[in-house]
């Protein structure tokens, strides 16, 4: 029953991420890319 439960469960949250557009993926990945861009930058200011 609770492996039921959680399969379905499962089911939910994916077709939760598949509606979502790509573009919200790719926000996210540009804005660590830039986050981690901007560090860098800042350790070689340091050096």
């Amino acid at each position: 029953m609770t492996s039921y439960f959680i399969q379905t469960n499962l089911q939910v949250q994916k077709g939760k991420y598949d509606k979502l557009p790509p573009t919200s993926s790719n926000g996210v990945k540009n804005m660590v890319m830039n986050y981690y861009i901007t560090k860098k930058k800042e350790l070689i200011c340091y050096f």
